[in-house]
């Protein structure tokens, strides 16, 4: 009996034989970079309705809004959670690397000087003026944020309601 070829597999095997062509091809691969530009837009298309609608989904097949309540709590801990770990290995890292020591810039070049923001304005940069605009923008914090909007809204719908 065979077995069949799990998905990681046929990843991993994907971008060794990418690597492999690239190689041997050199520059003349870059013929089939519209292919994986393509599918690449497929994945970011499909992306966005699919958080959309499991937020929504998730949240409104709870029982009530309590349970909404403890759930969004656990899930901003997690979230906090894990960003915090993610920043500390991105400076970690940063310290090691160093990225940029050694680059020499050319006379003349100013870098731009960063926008100063405030954290009113990132809190308010969450919340979405255009909820349909956010997700054409692939804003996903404020695409999720939307869901979470839609999918209390239904929560609190009457059970009957709900089943239509």
């Amino acid at each position: 009996m065979k077995k069949k070829m799990g998905l990681s597999t046929k990843i991993v095997i994907g971008m060794f034989v990418g690597v492999a062509l690239g190689l041997i091809f050199g520059s003349y691969i870059s013929v089939f970079q519209a292919v994986g530009d393509i599918f690449m837009r497929l994945l970011t298309m499909a992306v966005v309705p699919l958080i959309f609608i499991n937020i929504i989904a998730g949240i409104s097949q709870m029982d009530d809004i309590k349970g909404f309540g403890r759930t969004g709590i656990k899930l901003f801990t997690y979230y906090l959670g894990t960003m915090t770990v993610a920043v500390m290995l991105g400076v970690i890292f940063g310290f090691l690397v160093e990225p940029g020591v050694g680059v020499v810039l050319s006379e003349g070049v100013k870098p731009p000087s960063p926008e100063k923001t405030t954290l009113i304005k990132v809190i308010t940069d969450f919340v979405p003026a255009n909820g349909i605009g956010a997700m054409a923008q692939g804003k996903l914090v404020q695409v999720i944020l939307f869901a979470i909007f839609i999918g209390i809204a239904v929560l609190m719908l009457p059970v009957e309601e709900k089943k239509r």
